[in-house]
């Protein structure tokens, strides 16, 4: 396959042209995973369809099996967004988009539809502006 920035050299290759049968690779530790070996684990699937559960059902889902992602929920109109103060782990990222959540970097959060995903073109207001904003932990009775 050729690319345009490509430049011939007239003579031999160098490493980063040999071609793959010429350079090994060994494989990496389990431990030395990177953030985006999460990603490729996913159930697209499943991914799928969490993203049409309505809101209550995915609250209850994180309630349930994540309590610190639960806490930091916000409901804003039918959507969920979770906001975290820095960047979380790869770990949290990973359970967060198989649950259907999707990362929206202007907004620097992650939105689950609640059941209400549209095709309609994104709009450039706020929906926070527009829409009540309710935590749901909130409003659960305290427990002892």
């Amino acid at each position: 396959m050729k690319t345009t920035n490509s430049k011939k050299s007239g003579g031999a290759l160098n490493p980063a042209q040999q071609s793959p049968t010429t350079q090994t690779r060994t494989p990496e530790p389990e431990q030395a995973r990177t953030d985006t070996d999460d990603i490729r684990h996913l159930d697209f699937d499943l991914r799928k369809s969490n993203r049409a559960l309505p809101a209550d059902a995915v609250l209850a889902i994180l309630r349930a099996n994540d309590p610190a992602i639960y806490e930091r929920a916000a409901l804003v109109g039918k959507w969920i967004w979770v906001t975290f103060p820095e960047r979380q782990a790869p770990a949290i990222t990973s359970r967060l988009s198989q649950l259907g959540f999707h990362w929206n970097g202007a907004r620097q959060t992650w939105q689950h539809p609640g059941g209400t995903a549209s095709s309609a073109p994104m709009r450039k207001a706020d929906p926070a502006e527009k829409y009540s904003i309710t935590y749901p932990a909130d409003l659960d009775p305290v427990q002892s």
